[in-house]
């Protein structure tokens, strides 16, 4: 049984096929440095191959990084003395095949989160990672059974206050030993998830927050839960969904030969 837990601070939802993706006349794209074949999927406009050197989230004194570092202290005193076992990766590459983006963590070829309305193509197996959740296979076959994740990702969302193409995300994962599908131990692990991230965010936000858990949807997680906070004093009207989180599925780590976690 594994826990995972990921904050998105800016993202949405898998959404639905909004259209048809356009051809592209060029034959190659020159990205981080290396150069790509194109394809009818490439999408990468110019304006986001800009914001792919920033790196905001871990430059000196720049609120992301300042949040970053928050988190990072959190974490090593939550598991102290346990979170020097914590593995922490922030320049994994943002560049990923469509298999890590995706099949990976067992989204369906179908499924509308593949779509190149959605995501930054640079080729039909080639894109900018949609969530750093995509790196979780290649560390677990490595290994790796409690890490965090910081890095930014890249979606074709419409700018609103909640919503930015390229925005920044944080994974935590922690592998329990196999519980034999007990409904007791999986209650376990929920409600350590749940605290967990409970603490972190009054952490963060400080005791005013208010907070609900709400039923959500992973691929790659069941059961699967979404928080939403709220700052409107006792009787809060509005809510905005801040993470997603879940209990990754078994046939995850079985595919990474990690059956008996």
């Amino acid at each position: 049984m594994t826990l995972i837990r990921s904050i998105t601070f800016k993202g949405r939802k898998f959404s639905a096929f909004r259209g048809k993706h356009q051809k592209r006349m060029c034959q190659s794209i020159t990205v981080g440095g290396k150069t790509y074949k194109t394809d009818d999927w490439t999408n990468l406009t110019e304006t986001i191959l800009k914001k792919i050197p920033q790196k905001l989230y871990l430059k000196e004194n720049h609120p992301l990084s300042l949040l970053r570092l928050k988190i990072k202290q959190f974490y090593s005193d939550f598991f102290e003395p346990r979170s020097k076992d914590i593995k922490v990766f922030e320049e994994l590459p943002e560049i990923v095949s469509t298999y890590d983006n995706f099949d990976s963590l067992l989204v369906p070829e179908t499924h509308p989160s593949r779509s190149p309305q959605d995501n930054y193509y640079i080729n039909s197996s080639t894109l900018m990672r949609a969530h750093t959740t995509c790196h979780y296979a290649d560390l677990f076959k490595n290994g790796i059974k409690q890490f965090m994740i910081f890095g930014d990702v890249y979606r074709r969302d419409q700018i609103d206050r909640c919503h930015y193409p390229v925005f920044h995300q944080m994974d935590f994962v922690e592998l329990f030993k196999n519980t034999l599908d007990s409904p007791k131990n999986e209650s376990f692990i929920v409600d350590s998830l749940q605290n967990n991230f409970e603490s972190l965010i009054k952490y963060l936000l400080g005791d005013r927050v208010k907070i609900r858990w709400v039923e959500g949807f992973f691929p790659f997680t069941n059961p699967s839960f979404e928080m939403e906070i709220s700052f409107l004093g006792d009787n809060p009207q509005e809510w905005m969904e801040i993470l997603g989180c879940g209990v990754i599925r078994q046939e995850i780590l079985d595919r990474c030969i990690l059956g008996i976690n």
